[in-house]
């Protein structure tokens, strides 16, 4: 029997989402496009950013499955997933234009993100999950020249239900 763990601890706070749990690298910002109508107030307030996951902890079992040795090696393996949830906040578009005062934009927006609510002042549920894997190795010919391997997966074996995305 192997077992084996991994925890990460971590903590996301500022005024701009600059990147997101799937991204790769920086997302591109407008906070200098028409300063006038993006008060950092309720345009950019500091708080909770989107990927903030404060907890994320991997457990895993494989067990090694005695078996003849006509079958090859077949091992079986457990892990368990637990991720707290993530931040989110009351934000929508409004037109600012009948808030803030044209400085004689040709065309000022229309559509500029509203903070209703702190950010990240929600949280989606804690998720967790035990997963089960099945492996089967076996090799043919005196040499070792031909492998069978199959691996079949069960994600979330006993079905637990948790919000881990909300959508604006």
């Amino acid at each position: 029997i192997q077992w084996s763990g991994s925890y990460t601890l971590s903590r996301a706070r500022g005024n701009a989402d600059g990147e997101t749990a799937t991204s790769i690298g920086p997302d591109a910002a407008a906070y200098t496009d028409y300063p006038e109508y993006r008060d950092p107030r309720w345009h950019s307030p500091t708080g909770w950013l989107a990927i903030d996951q404060r907890h994320k902890l991997r457990t895993w079992m494989t067990i090694d499955v005695p078996v003849p040795k006509v079958l090859g090696r077949v091992s079986v393996t457990l892990v368990q997933r637990i991720d707290t949830g993530r931040p989110y906040s009351a934000v929508g578009n409004i037109n600012p234009v009948a808030y803030v005062v044209n400085p004689g934009y040709v065309t000022p927006p229309t559509s500029v993100p509203y903070y209703f609510s702190g950010r990240g002042e929600f949280r989606t549920d804690t998720f967790s999950a035990t997963d089960l894997s099945v492996t089967v190795n076996r090799t043919f010919g005196t040499k070792r020249k031909v492998q069978l391997f199959f691996r079949g997966q069960c994600t979330n074996v006993f079905n637990q239900a948790a919000v881990t995305n909300v959508s604006r």
